[in-house]
């Protein structure tokens, strides 16, 4: 098992990840937070000492997707039961807020 001080998180690792990401933490949130990480890499290093040999690398996590279906055309929505819910429209378009 790796020892528990080569997974030790510093007050000063968490201040400069802190800076990189633009966080503010006071010190005391440093100090909890170097504890908290530290203890869970020492859980996360757990997985170092697990025997993998034979064990294939995963490479999808999911099942396989099924192949796609035929693209063939079918009748659509009429336009106005498509407008019909929406709370804004005009000559047949769904008015939305300016993003930008």
């Amino acid at each position: 098992m790796t020892p528990p001080s080569e997974h030790r998180v510093s007050e000063d690792d968490v201040r400069a990840t802190a800076r990189l990401a633009r966080l503010a933490f006071s010190d005391e949130d440093v100090r909890v937070l170097a504890g908290e990480l530290s203890r869970i890499m020492e859980y996360v290093s757990i997985l170092e000492d697990i025997d993998t040999d034979g064990v294939e690398p995963l490479t999808m996590l999911n099942d396989p997707l099924p192949p796609p279906r035929e693209d063939e055309s079918r009748p659509s929505l009429p336009q106005d039961d498509a407008l019909r819910n929406t709370p804004d429209s005009s000559d047949g378009y769904i008015r939305v807020p300016k993003v930008l």
